[in-house]
């Protein structure tokens, strides 16, 4: 399944063709943003799946799993060596009640390249394979163009990481414009740029503060990159307008 965006903004009567294809590359600015954030979101989401491994079934649980996707490297020496520092996490777990630091202990070992040898390189290959199986291979692709004024366009977004990506940006930069025009309107070129930065990374921290998108502030230096900055603010000033329509099956998927 994949779930589909309509945009509309404003280009104006007859527009230049150079206009329309940078209206089009700013899209796709936006949505290559949008792949960073469903990577952030999809390691997020394969952190709670490990924890879920984790309390289910242990060590070997995480064991059986990596079995069962045929991960190398989980077997002989090395799973005898998990199945010892499992009985060595029990032992912790003992400490009364639930004590900081057995819970510290596990938090260590939860922690990817770090620690016991054989624990981290279990973890890190199985995080590796749950992130991939949350993101897709064609996150975003066109489902139609149309110029006219406004110009007008559907992207289809894959199911889960990818749409919950593209939706949060896109509310972003859809809010983003009002305050951009009540705040700033008579700002110079050089200042503008700054401003808008500084104002875009207050939005997206806000609403990551509000649960909207389980990510952490970190990724934020990274997201707002000049090219993505730009971007977001040319579709801002066309009062861009994001309507989330119900899913389309999807054959290529």
């Amino acid at each position: 399944m994949a779930e589909v965006f309509r945009l509309e903004f404003e280009v104006g009567a007859a527009a230049p063709v150079s206009l329309v294809a940078g209206a089009v590359a700013d899209l796709g600015a936006i949505t290559q943003g949008a792949h960073e954030l469903a990577v952030h979101v999809s390691e997020a989401e394969a952190d709670l799946d490990m924890m879920n491994f984790l309390r289910e079934g242990g060590v070997r649980g995480l064991v059986q799993e990596a079995r069962r996707r045929e991960l190398p490297g989980i077997f002989g020496r090395e799973e005898r060596d998990l199945e010892l520092l499992e009985q060595e996490l029990e032992e912790w777990l003992f400490f009364p009640p639930r004590s900081r630091r057995s819970q510290a202990l596990v938090l260590s070992l939860l922690s990817p390249g770090r620690g016991y040898l054989p624990w981290t390189r279990l973890v890190d290959q199985l995080r590796a394979s749950e992130v991939s199986r949350h993101l897709p291979d064609q996150p975003y692709r066109y489902r139609s163009l149309k110029y006219g004024n406004p110009f007008d366009a559907e992207i289809l977004a894959a199911s889960g990481a990818a749409a919950t990506g593209l939706a949060f940006l896109l509310t972003v930069i859809r809010d983003w414009g009002s305050r951009r025009r009540r705040g700033n309107a008579a700002a110079a070129d050089a200042e503008d740029q700054a401003w808008a930065r500084a104002q875009m990374r207050r939005l997206v921290l806000d609403r990551i503060a509000r649960g909207e998108l389980p990510v952490g502030p970190e990724m934020v230096a990274s997201l707002l990159s000049d090219d993505f900055v730009d971007a977001a603010d040319r579709l801002s000033r066309r009062e861009l307008e994001v309507m989330r329509l119900p899913e389309a099956e999807d054959s290529d998927s």
